[in-house]
């Protein structure tokens, strides 16, 4: 990057962290006269970096739903080996686990 284009990168940084969303900061920029090509630059490089931090989230969240129904199922084998009631954490652990995936999924997409 050139050092305009790096100067305009700070400035789109900037603007984000101050909560404006990015039709916003493109707007600004382009009421300020910035050359188009350095505002679609800039702006990619913003939309990367804010889909890799909610991909990697995603990935988390459904990781995580992934151990909640890996755990129910645990339980589950368990409490049948002692002849216990497993019914709870069968369907229980079962239906969080797919609701909490499902979210990391709709996250991800």
């Amino acid at each position: 990057m050139t050092t305009n284009a790096t100067l305009y990168w700070n400035k789109v940084l900037k603007l984000h962290r101050e909560g404006y969303p990015v039709a916003t900061i493109q707007n600004i920029l382009k009421n300020e006269g910035l050359d188009e090509v350095i505002i679609a630059e800039s702006l990619c490089k913003l939309k990367l970096i804010l889909y890799k931090k909610r991909k990697n989230r995603a990935v988390i969240i459904m990781v995580s739903g992934a151990f909640i129904m890996l755990f129910g199922f645990i339980i589950t084998v368990v409490l049948f080996h002692y002849n216990h009631n497993f019914d709870l954490f069968l369907y229980g652990f079962t239906v969080i686990g797919l609701l909490v995936l499902s979210y990391g999924v709709y996250e991800m997409l």
